[in-house]
Parts: C-alpha cells; sequence; structure tokens
C-alpha cells in the first residue's frame, strides 16, 4: 500500500490558538490557498480511495482534491478525527495550564491519549486489511497524522513524541508492505513554500 498523509489548512483557529479537536474548524484565506496547492501537487496521483475526517476543516480542504479525483471513492470518517479534547476544546493554549503536556492530560468529556491513539490504530488495521496493493490518501489533523505515521514506523504511542510538528498540508507518503514501510516523505511542504 502507498499511503498519503496530510493535514488539514490552516484554520482561523489555529491562527489564535485555539485548542480545536472535535470542532469543525474555519479554512482561513492562506488555509484555502494551501488546499488548493496541495491538490494541484496530487492531481495527477490515481488514488483507489480517499479518506477524510469528517470535520468541516478537512471536508473543505479534501474538497479540493477531489475535484481532480471524481471517479475516486470519498469515505469521511469519524475514525480520522483529531483528538477530542474536552472541555479544554475552543479554549486558547495560553488558557491551559501546561500546553507542553497537553496531549498527555486527562481530559473532562474527551478521549485519554491512550484511547486516541487506539481509535486510530484501530482504522489504520482496517486500512491494511481492505487496501494492501493500493493508493490511499487519508487527509486529516495534525495529532491523527502523528499517531499514524507512529503506528506504522514504531507501533508504539510512545513515538509520537518523536515525531514533527506536521504542517499544515504537509505531506507523508510511506510505502508498506507485508514485511515492512519506507517513507518516501515526511511532513513535505513544498507545495506551499514555493
Amino acid at each position: 500500500m502507498r499511503l498519503f498523509l496530510t493535514r488539514h489548512g490552516e484554520t482561523v483557529e489555529n491562527t489564535k490558538g485555539i485548542i480545536q479537536g472535535h470542532l469543525p474548524g474555519q479554512l482561513t484565506e492562506r488555509g484555502k490557498e494551501q488546499a488548493r496547492k496541495l491538490a494541484e501537487r496530487l492531481k495527477d496521483e490515481r488514488f483507489d480511495i480517499i479518506y477524510a475526517s469528517d470535520l468541516a476543516r478537512v471536508e473543505d480542504t479534501v474538497k479540493e482534491v477531489a475535484r481532480y479525483h471524481e471517479g475516486t471513492t470519498l469515505c469521511l470518517t469519524e475514525s480520522l478525527r483529531e483528538r477530542n479534547f474536552g472541555d479544554l476544546q475552543g479554549k486558547t493554549k495560553e488558557e491551559v495550564w501546561d500546553d507542553e503536556h497537553l496531549h498527555y492530560q486527562e481530559m473532562v468529556g474527551g478521549e485519554t491519549l491512550k484511547e486516541f491513539y487506539e481509535r486510530v490504530v484501530s482504522f489504520y488495521e482496517s486500512l491494511k486489511e481492505q487496501h494492501m496493493g493500493q493508493e490511499v490518501l487519508c487527509v486529516s489533523h495534525g495529532g491523527t497524522t502523528t499517531a499514524l505515521v507512529a503506528a506504522i514506523t514504531a507501533g508504539t504511542m510512545t513515538a509520537m513524541r518523536d515525531l514533527p510538528d506536521f504542517g499544515n498540508t504537509g505531506l507523508t507518503v510511506i510505502d508498506i508492505t507485508d514485511q515492512g514501510y519506507e517513507v518516501e516523505l515526511m511532513n513535505d511542504m513544498s507545495h506551499v513554500e514555493g
């Protein structure tokens, strides 16, 4: 399986430091432009299927990509949502006592890091069952992409700490076989940087 992973375009909430989690999020003009540039970059790829988070900021991003892939099934799924940050959603990072360790805090009304990681791993396992030998695009969120890459490359939740912050529409491409994996691209931003 050749797996393409990317994050939604920049949102108004990103620019204000607001914790989004399961909130819909609204793309900025820059975010819309990032989505268009991502779509242009991916237009000649032949995806067997496109999976995307069902949250608005991702849906608005993937719509741009899907314009070049009219015959390709687009599946919106809750499985690719960002982590549910519960009561912290809608607050700014400055309002949270320890932004540095935000992802490791317990969330009132949200998901633990373990629950979030296990949700993403379950999605990845279903991908392997259904799409080995295919080209698959997953459009989601920074945290979701981090969890997917950690699951593929290390198989552990703790590996999430060692991965980069995935940029808005940054592209990661990983070739996955029964024998292992090879990272072709990691968080490549060249389509939006020039």
